[in-house]
């Protein structure tokens, strides 16, 4: 099998990389290859109206039709640095509006708009192996049961942070700062109880934030850190629960989670770091998404920043192919590298603001990264 473009990865970020090859060069063959067997249930459920502008230039008209499914966002309420509730509107935003996702919907409908354009989509699909040729490179997927060898003459590593390509390559990481999110989805009758507002709230031991999402699901997440996870118990659910519910701000817009028990929060354990690879491009391959650059999702610009990187990576590379010139992607590599700074102010701008609980280890932590 032989493709002009194969992406490792069909995140956002891949998928995003897709469509803008196709709409630019789409007499180029792309093919997409994902391990998972259907898009699943991922964190960053809420996207601001900045996303808006994005999904409409990828899809056209087809945006409004996707964000439909979704629940209109109509922005957050914070208790942050100071014991003052904080908010931050989104209904004068110029872009539209910010939507809370069921996350496994907008990536099969993002994916289904890419195989319309003709990208062809593998799923329960494994890359094993890669390896650098003189066309390109050659890779080996696993396919359920078959191996096929696959020909590609530029390959984009879409994969998150397992990073399937750029590690073969042994492309260094450039690790900022580590946490880890503990997160429960949990069923909910809609009421008026529950806030549509994104709802954050600060404790010594990290923060909190909770979204209801559509079908009647609400997203409950903790950030924080190995230290406090093993100094509070913190992955055990009835510990989880108990302290989801002082929070103030969740007694004012999740006042149900008081009849819930603890056997029915089953909690997911994810370590994210925020980093960047020392390189983003090569030759015949880029990196895009988390695979490129990972933020912590204080920045609320994660699947965001995948969508807009994804566009700019896959119009870098349709232009290589059409005129042979690495101009574009050198460009793609300096956005990457300028948002990744401007990542780095906002996460010291974020977690140094915060006095209420200076002392404590978690948030001194985080202010000892932007420090270094």
């Amino acid at each position: 099998m032989t493709d002009d473009v194969l992406i490792i990865g069909a995140g956002p970020a891949g998928i995003a990389t897709a469509i803008a090859i196709k709409k630019q060069a789409p007499h180029l063959t792309v093919t997409l290859v994902d391990a998972a067997t259907s898009a699943k249930a991922k964190l960053g459920e809420t996207i601001p109206p900045a996303a808006n502008e994005v999904l409409r230039r990828i899809l056209g008209e087809h945006s409004e039709e996707l964000l439909s499914k979704h629940l209109i966002c109509p922005g957050s309420i914070s208790r942050w640095h100071n014991e003052q509730v904080g908010f931050n509107d989104f209904f004068f935003a110029l872009t539209g509006q910010g939507y809370h996702l069921d996350r496994q919907l907008f990536e099969h409908d993002l994916s289904t708009y890419a195989c319309q354009l003709g990208v062809t989509l593998l799923r329960g699909a494994k890359v094993n192996a890669v390896a650098a040729s003189t066309t390109g490179f050659r890779l080996s997927v696993h396919l359920g049961s078959d191996k096929k060898i696959y020909h590609a003459r530029f390959v984009v590593d879409a994969s998150a942070q397992q990073r399937r390509l750029t590690r073969t390559l042994e492309v260094a990481e450039n690790t900022f700062d580590e946490v880890l999110y503990l997160s429960a989805l949990v069923s909910v009758e809609q009421s008026p109880s529950c806030s549509e507002r994104t709802v954050v709230e600060a404790q010594p031991y990290g923060w909190w934030y909770g979204a209801a999402l559509p079908g009647k699901q609400l997203m409950l997440m903790l950030c924080t850190d190995r230290d406090n996870v093993a100094q509070y118990d913190l992955d055990n659910s009835y510990e989880f629960l108990c302290r989801a519910c002082e929070n103030g701000l969740f007694q004012y817009g999740f006042n149900h989670l008081r009849n819930y028990s603890a056997n029915e929060i089953h909690i997911t354990k994810r370590r994210v770091s925020s980093g960047i690879l020392s390189k983003v491009i090569g030759n015949n391959w880029l990196a895009v998404g988390d695979s490129a650059s990972n933020y912590d999702p204080i920045s609320s610009a994660g699947i965001t920043k995948a969508l807009i990187h994804g566009e700019l990576a896959g119009k870098a590379i349709a232009e290589c192919f059409q005129y042979g010139s690495e101009e574009a992607l050198l460009a793609y590599e300096q956005r990457v590298f300028a948002d990744f700074n401007q990542y780095i102010a906002l996460h010291a701008q974020h977690y140094g603001c915060n006095q209420r609980f200076a002392d404590a280890s978690f948030w001194q932590a985080r202010r000892a990264v932007t420090q270094a």
